[in-house]
């Protein structure tokens, strides 16, 4: 039996990219589990755009998939607003797993700090971190960041994270061979290569 964390910002019936990616790897992950085997889904009310509202229950049990959904502020896509709607879905995460144990866990991020989130909490379990990485979020906050003083103060606590989680980490997954070349310098040295892809509802 096997125990596993899953961690990911967005997910059904929210509309985004990290939803439809990390709604059918978790429904697929759950179909190919060993008996009494379970995944415990941390994500997060649809919260991607402000004029988009659906009703989601704040746990889900479908058999051995048992999905956690945490309210977050509502934010407007800015930068403050998403610090502090990563910053409720951080801690509340912490709480929900403070006295559980776990054989693995999986974090899928493409702003840094799910991954990191993760982290902390494979660390303190012990247990291996897999990470499925949508981004680099060193790049975005360069590109994102126009004023240098603001840039000098963050990037270089971005990058501390950054390393402390990827260097941990037993498996990373990068959605495109281009990135290959950035993680070349972290300690992790299992990598595997999977992209968006297609839904069949696209294919004609």
């Amino acid at each position: 039996m096997k125990r596993i964390l899953y961690l990911t910002f967005y997910f059904e019936p929210d509309l985004c990219a990290g939803s439809f990616r990390n709604t059918t790897l978790a429904n697929s992950l759950a179909e190919e589990l060993e008996e009494n085997s379970c995944i415990d889904l941390i994500t997060t009310f649809p919260n991607r755009y402000q004029t988009y509202k659906q009703d989601a229950p704040a746990f889900e049990d479908r058999g051995n998939l048992k999905i956690h959904r945490i309210n977050v502020h509502e934010h407007k896509s800015g930068f403050i607003d998403q610090i502090n709607s990563f910053w409720s879905f951080f801690k509340t995460a912490k709480k929900l797993t403070k006295h559980k144990k776990y054989d693995i866990v999986f974090a899928s991020s493409s702003r840094l700090f799910t991954a990191y989130l993760g982290y902390t909490i494979a660390r303190k379990n012990k247990t291996p971190l897999y990470l499925d990485i949508r981004d680099i979020f060193v790049d975005t906050m360069e590109n994102v960041l126009k004023n240098p003083i603001v840039k000098l103060g963050i990037i270089p606590f971005i990058k501390l994270i950054e390393k402390k989680t990827f260097n941990y980490a037993s498996h990373i997954n990068l959605i495109s061979e281009g990135f290959s070349s950035y993680f070349q310098k972290f300690k992790c040295r299992s990598y595997s290569y999977f992209s968006n892809g297609i839904d069949d509802t696209f294919l004609c």
